[in-house]
C-alpha cells in the first residue's frame, strides 16, 4: 500500500496557480466572446486587447483593462490579430474577425500609433466561420468552417485587403480554434471530440492528433519565443502548455486563481498572448484568457504576466523571471 501511495504521489501533477494582473472592464456591456492582442511595436506598453462581444460589437482595451474604443460589428465572434504584416511593400497591422450573419471575415487595419481601427474589407463565405487565424510570418489567413480549414493568401489593393484561396485542409472533427506556426509549416487546431491536432500547411499528409479529448480546449495560441516557445490551449479555469515542435509534449497545466482584487478564471474560451516586453506589469509578455463567470458580471478577459506562468513550472518555462548566478549553478 505504501508503494502504491508513493507511486500516486509521484505521478500526480502538482497544481500550479497564477493570478491575473488586470482584467477588462465591461460596465453595462455584453459578455466578451473572442479576444486577440495587438502589439504596438512603437510603444509596447500601449499595446491593445481587441474583444468581440455577444450580440455583436468590437471593443479595444489597454493593458490595464481600460476601455479604449468601441465599434459595431454584427455577428462578431472569433478574432485574430497580426502586427507587422507586409502587404504591397508596406507594413500593416491587421485584425480578422469571423462573423456568422452573414457568413464572412471582416478585415480591419490597426493604426500603428494610436491602435484605432479602420475597415479594410470583407471576405464573404458560403458557411459560418468557426475560427480564424493569421500567420505570424507571411501573408497566410486560415478560416475554419465545420471540419474544413481554408488557407488564403492576403494582398493589399489601395485601402482594401483581399484574400485569395490557396488550399483546403481537412479536420477529423469540427474546428473550434486555430493557430499557425509558419516557420514549422504547421497549422494547429482544436477539433471537437479529438483534441489538439496538427496538419501541414502545404497539404502534405493528413491531420494528426497531438493530444486526446482530455485537452479538447476551446482556444489555442502559439506563444513563440525566438525559435522556441509553446502552444497554449485553454482548459476550464486555466491553460494547458505544450512544447512547440517535435511531438508537442504536454508539459502540464496552470490555473488562474483569485487574488485579493481580481477573481480567477472559469470555463474554457479564447486565449491570446504576446511574448514581448510590455512595460512594468508585463516585462516578459502577457496572456489574455477568457473568464466565463466574472463574479456575476459579464464574461471578460483576464491579463496574466507570462513570467508568472513560466515560473509556475519546474523547471521554469522560457521567458520566466531572470535567475541569479547562484541559482544557475544549482541547476
Amino acid at each position: 500500500m505504501l508503494h502504491l501511495l508513493l507511486a500516486l504521489a509521484l505521478t500526480t501533477e502538482p497544481e500550479r496557480t497564477v493570478q491575473a494582473v488586470a482584467e477588462t472592464s465591461l460596465p453595462g456591456a455584453a459578455p466578451a466572446l473572442g479576444g486577440a492582442l495587438w502589439l504596438n511595436s512603437r510603444e509596447p506598453s500601449q499595446s491593445r486587447l481587441l474583444c468581440t462581444q455577444v450580440g455583436g460589437g468590437l471593443t479595444t482595451f489597454d493593458l490595464s483593462g481600460g476601455k479604449c474604443e468601441s465599434l459595431p460589428e454584427p455577428g462578431a465572434a472569433a478574432i485574430a490579430v497580426r502586427t507587422g504584416l507586409v502587404l504591397d511593400g508596406r507594413k500593416v497591422s491587421l485584425a480578422a474577425i469571423a462573423s456568422a450573419a452573414p457568413p464572412a471575415i471582416s478585415l480591419w487595419t490597426v493604426d500603428a500609433r494610436t491602435g484605432e481601427l479602420a475597415s479594410a474589407g470583407r471576405i464573404s463565405l458560403d458557411a459560418a466561420p468557426e475560427a480564424v487565424a493569421l500567420s505570424p510570418v507571411g501573408p497566410t489567413l486560415a478560416i475554419a468552417t465545420a471540419a474544413r480549414i481554408e488557407l488564403r493568401t492576403l494582398a493589399r489593393t489601395g485601402a482594401l485587403v483581399t484574400a485569395a484561396p490557396t488550399r483546403t485542409l481537412e479536420s477529423p472533427g469540427p474546428v473550434r480554434s486555430l493557430a499557425i506556426d509558419a516557420e514549422a509549416g504547421v497549422v494547429y487546431f482544436i477539433a471537437r471530440g479529438k483534441g489538439l491536432c496538427r496538419a501541414a500547411l502545404d497539404g502534405s499528409g493528413g491531420p494528426s492528433v497531438v493530444s486526446e479529448p482530455a485537452s479538447d480546449g476551446a482556444g489555442i495560441v502559439l506563444h513563440a519565443i525566438g525559435d522556441g516557445g509553446y502552444l497554449l490551449v485553454t482548459r476550464p479555469g486555466g491553460v494547458q502548455v505544450f512544447e512547440r515542435g517535435g511531438t508537442n509534449r504536454d508539459l502540464g497545466s496552470v490555473r488562474v486563481a483569485d487574488s485579493a482584487s481580481i477573481d480567477g478564471c472559469s470555463g474554457a474560451g479564447a486565449i491570446s498572448s504576446l511574448p514581448d516586453s510590455l512595460g512594468a506589469a508585463f516585462p516578459r509578455g502577457v496572456v489574455a484568457l477568457w473568464d466565463q463567470d466574472n463574479q456575476g458580471s459579464p464574461a471578460n478577459f483576464k491579463l496574466i504576466a507570462w513570467e508568472k506562468v513560466a515560473a509556475a513550472f519546474r523547471p521554469a518555462l522560457e521567458g520566466g523571471p531572470a535567475i541569479s548566478a547562484n541559482e544557475k549553478a544549482r541547476r
